[in-house]
């Protein structure tokens, strides 16, 4: 015999009962799960947003110093930030290939993480506005980071 089977000789009051209890179970289980899963992707998101907003920051800074080493210098933290996109991409595909072994899917999913990752890595490097108040622009920038950083702490 299935517990099925052993439950439907229950009365009805402990049947519904037993359900009431499991779908409150399974409810609980959920919030529990919904609330980490938006804990992380808020997590994740404001990593991404620092992200873009540090380089904008070095770009404006090296194009206020109109230093050719200081232009150098934010050049490769910039080409920094994007072979890191770009590595991130690479690893996508890898696993997505991988795993489309198992789950066809799964390669069309990492795909698009990937083209995504290739974005962030070309919106690293762009050229930047032609502005000349880069000086406002700096201390926007600035005060957007930790108003960004105070969150994170926050939380």
């Amino acid at each position: 015999m299935s517990i099925f089977d052993e439950i439907l000789k229950w009365s009805p009051i402990i049947q519904g009962a037993l359900g009431s209890a499991l779908f409150a179970l399974i409810l609980w289980a959920l919030k529990i799960l919904f609330s980490f899963l938006h804990k992380k992707t808020t997590s994740f998101n404001q990593k991404t947003q620092l992200n873009k907003l540090q380089s904008d920051l070095i770009r404006y800074t090296a194009l206020e110093s109109g230093n050719l080493n200081s232009n150098t210098l934010a050049l490769v933290g910039l080409l920094y930030f994007a072979f890191s996109y770009f590595i991130k991409a690479i690893i996508c595909l890898c696993v997505g290939v991988l795993l489309s072994t198992f789950f066809p899917m799964f390669k069309e999913i990492s795909f698009l993480f990937a083209l995504y990752f290739l974005y962030l890595a070309l919106d690293s490097v762009k050229t930047g506005k032609s502005e000349k108040n880069y000086s406002e622009t700096i201390t926007e920038l600035t005060l957007k980071i930790d108003k960004i950083k105070q969150k994170q702490l926050s939380t």
